[in-house]
């Protein structure tokens, strides 16, 4: 009995590293659930969906308009004798019209149109942007979960080794080998390793807040970097000015304000056009009609019906509005000036941006390889494959009453 108790035991505690080695969230799964879940992508998945309407909007304002509109009405008449054609009473009369009207000359429609297709685009390389920014959001929050980590258990060994210390002072002072002084120093560094272990469990609280904020998850077993390491190699091509161009040229937050720059020189036209005539094509059809008059040329009862057909070129041209187009485009010259500025601001900021990372990620590689010559050896880290590391996180909520959150490293067997 006592045997198959610990069989037992041995089972469920293999089990449970089991479990922890499959269940283990990779990066990729965590940006999975940050892209399904992250409500700043989500809005910005919104915002393109919508702006993806005003080119409809906009084109249909081209396109033929028909309206139809109709009536049933309950009449009674009572004109004077010599104004009368039907004898007075009440009588029941229907009407239709049909309207059409297609625009052949408006400025101001195509520019609406071309103000309609920059704003789609900037709203697409917006949308692209923010995908760009979801991933670096999320691998950030993860790399920050796996941080705070590494410093906690940093400082749980440090607050071990001075636990040790602090025993081995104040059995020197029992034994008169140690002044009351060792072991004050000794307590002093103990406690401030305790201090400094809640503070990080504070922060790897915080980090794991973070990473749910981006994924709505929390997590309880999450893949570490590989043992094989990160190669510190420089940018291909050498050249700072080749990467501040290509950065200039693909960068999706430029594209987006560069159509915003399009979209408000079209509407200075938009605005311009309102003082400008209009040319369409209008048809129109009515039916009117009368039932059971009693006619007093004929005295008998009869249904009139009236039907016109017409079709028309129509002008329309606001020559004054009381200055009101002249200030709209006054306005809208403003506007494209300030965004031709803001697009010429998030363009410095775009080269300067790539320049500052080129020269970290050369400054950082030479300060590492000056700092660890090994590490452009053969037998480096990352020129032998090794087996991933697994880390298992236990969160536990009141860190003063049980284990303290931590996540734990499990190394596969070789």
């Amino acid at each position: 009995m006592r045997y198959s108790r610990i069989f037992a035991c041995c089972v469920g505690i293999l089990l449970i590293l089991t479990n922890c080695s499959i269940y283990a969230e990779s990066l990729l799964e965590v940006y999975r659930h940050a892209l399904v879940n992250d409500p700043q992508f989500k809005q910005a998945q919104a915002n393109l969906y919508a702006a993806q309407e005003n080119l409809p909007i906009a084109r249909a304002a081209l396109l033929p308009l028909l309206n139809l509109q109709a009536n049933v009405a309950y009449n009674n008449q009572n004109y004077t004798q010599d104004a009368a054609f039907a004898e007075n009473g009440d009588y029941t009369s229907t009407a239709l019209y049909l309207n059409l009207n297609q625009p052949i000359l408006n400025y101001g429609l195509w520019k609406s149109l071309e103000s309609a297709h920059a704003s789609v685009k900037s709203a697409t390389a917006t949308y692209c942007y923010a995908q760009q920014d979801l991933i670096v959001r999320t691998v950030k929050a993860y790399l920050s979960v796996l941080q705070a980590n590494d410093i906690l258990k940093y400082t749980r060994a440090s607050k071990a080794a001075f636990a040790e210390e602090y025993d081995n002072a104040k059995q020197k002072h029992d034994v008169g080998l140690a002044s009351v002084t060792d072991v004050y120093d000794a307590q002093a560094r103990y406690d401030h390793a305790v201090a400094q272990e809640i503070n990080n469990i504070n922060s790897l609280e915080n980090n794991l807040e973070a990473l749910h904020e981006i994924t709505n998850h929390y997590y309880q077993v999450l893949n570490g970097l590989s043992e094989k390491g990160i190669p510190l190699s420089t940018p291909i091509p050498d050249n700072i000015d080749l990467w501040a161009q290509k950065a200039a040229a693909q960068n999706y937050r430029l594209q987006s304000q560069h159509f915003n720059v399009e979209s408000a020189k079209a509407n200075i036209g938009v605005q311009a056009a309102n003082n400008l005539p209009t040319l369409e094509l209008q048809g129109t059809f009515s039916d009117q009609r009368q039932y059971d008059r009693t006619l007093l040329i004929t005295n008998k009862n009869e249904d009139l019906v009236y039907q016109l057909s017409t079709i028309a070129l129509g002008v329309n041209w606001d020559i004054f509005s009381g200055g009101s187009v002249i200030a709209e485009t006054r306005q809208a010259r403003y506007q494209y000036a300030a965004s031709s500025a803001e697009e010429e601001t998030i363009y410095r900021q775009v080269v300067s941006a790539t320049r500052q990372a080129f020269l970290g990620v050369i400054l950082t590689a030479r300060k590492y390889r000056l700092m660890f010559p090994q590490l452009d050896h053969p037998k480096a880290p990352w020129h032998r494959p090794k087996p991933a590391i697994r880390l298992a996180l236990e969160h536990y909520w009141m860190f003063w009453t049980t284990p303290l959150s931590c996540i734990k490293i499990n190394k596969p067997m070789p």
